[in-house]
């Protein structure tokens, strides 16, 4: 497969390159792929959970809430 970039891109790519972050611009690339693919995935889980509070399949805020505070107390609590 072969891709041209236009000169632009070509810019940006150099400018992120040039940060130190990254070993090459194909890493730069990687990166913005797999970001790319996050990004869809969420776009996907949040259409899904849509969806569920369509159907009436919520949980309300306040559990939620309440179980999040639970777990952040338990991974709070020191290992034995």
């Amino acid at each position: 497969m072969s891709l041209k970039i236009t000169p632009e891109i070509e810019e940006i790519l150099q400018t992120i390159f040039l940060t130190g972050h990254y070993k090459s611009k194909a890493d730069v690339l990687h990166e913005a792929l797999d970001l790319l693919r996050q990004r869809d995935r969420l776009r996907l889980d949040i259409h899904q959970g849509l969806r569920e509070l369509d159907r009436g399949e919520g949980v309300e805020g306040d559990e939620v809430f309440r179980d999040l505070e639970q777990k952040a107390a338990q991974m709070a609590e020191p290992e034995l």
